[in-house]
């Protein structure tokens, strides 16, 4: 059974839409964190991603009065994150070519540190340093939908919204993603012994 994600930005979206300057700041306050982070995951130019959310933030204020009506905010502007992070890439590097998916495909490449898998205490640091491993060795696809529900806490509705798959998709490229990480992990702790 689907569950049904809750948007605590829906109201501010709607007074937002309504012409509530106000309302935009609540929501640039409710998604700056995602956004930041989502963004430096696909590209990870501190300096770019700023802009890029006030570039988001612009466009909501000055579109206000043609914004679609939407069921949840935060796939919506996460999917802005993306598709103006793709955009900058095409723009900065003249040689990319074809739609968006190949191009994140092909330029995004969602890294893991150790140091973001470091639970708490030396004892998980080996675990922490194995799993950012077997992160790094997914493809691409299938890091930035475990970034998306894992790291940003997406629900699989959102993962689709944001990436363009569909609900099932989503589930399916997250059981895959789990799959080839537990065979990862086991197969450095079988090495080991």
């Amino acid at each position: 059974m689907r569950r049904k994600f809750i948007d605590t930005g829906l109201s501010h979206w709607k007074n937002l839409v309504r012409g509530s300057q106000s309302a935009l700041y609540e929501l640039y306050n409710i998604y700056y964190e995602d956004l930041y982070f989502y963004g430096m995951k696909i590209c990870g130019d501190d300096a770019l991603i700023r802009d890029i959310i006030q570039d988001i933030f612009i466009d909501l204020w000055t579109k206000q009065a043609k914004l679609p009506e939407i069921s949840a905010v935060r796939p919506y502007i996460l999917r802005m994150m993306r598709n103006k992070a793709i955009d900058e890439i095409k723009k900065h590097d003249q040689k990319v070519v074809g739609n968006d998916n190949s191009v994140f495909e092909s330029l995004v490449d969602f890294q893991y540190s150790p140091e973001e898998m470091i639970l708490s205490g030396e004892s998980e640091q080996e675990l922490s340093v194995q799993i950012a491993k077997a992160l790094n060795a997914l493809p691409t696809r299938q890091r930035e939908i475990i970034q998306l529900r894992f790291f940003s806490r997406c629900s699989y509705e959102e993962i689709g919204e944001i990436t363009g798959v569909n609900y099932q998709s989503a589930r399916n490229t997250v059981s895959k993603a789990l799959k080839n990480l537990r065979n990862s992990i086991q197969e450095e702790i079988s090495s080991r012994t």
